[in-house]
């Protein structure tokens, strides 16, 4: 996580993994289902709310070996925007009402967040 992350969680698991959101940070480069960029400012920081929050998910990745060349799999985080389309490349029966948001989160959200969260995910905060 990264310090001052806003987090938004499941409270179920797929495969032991669950969902995650949290602010988009210098580190976070491109969404794992549209593989566009995350919005930044043009000083290279991250974007002003609302499109400061991604949705972050633990997932078992699937690549070939730097060193062998043979198939391996490890598991990380990836990230999304918070759009359906993109987290629905991967994860197609992903619903928005499967996110919850921590209260102590809740309260760090700002009204953008929350106008985005409901607009494309239905998530009202």
């Amino acid at each position: 996580s990264s310090a001052g992350g806003l987090c938004l969680h499941h409270t179920a698991t797929r495969n032991g993994l669950g969902y995650f959101a949290m602010t988009n940070t210098y580190f976070l480069s491109m969404c794992n289902g549209c593989r566009q960029k995350f919005p930044r400012m043009p000083s290279g920081c991250y974007a002003a709310p609302p499109y400061n929050i991604a949705i972050q998910h633990m997932e078992e990745r699937q690549f070939n070996s730097p060193i062998t060349g043979m198939p391996t799999s490890r598991a990380g985080n990836a990230y999304y925007h918070v759009y359906l389309p993109c987290l629905r490349v991967n994860w197609p029966d992903f619903k928005g009402n499967e996110l919850v948001i921590d209260p102590g989160i809740m309260a760090k959200l700002q009204p953008e967040h929350k106008h985005l969260l409901f607009a494309n995910l239905g998530i009202t905060c």
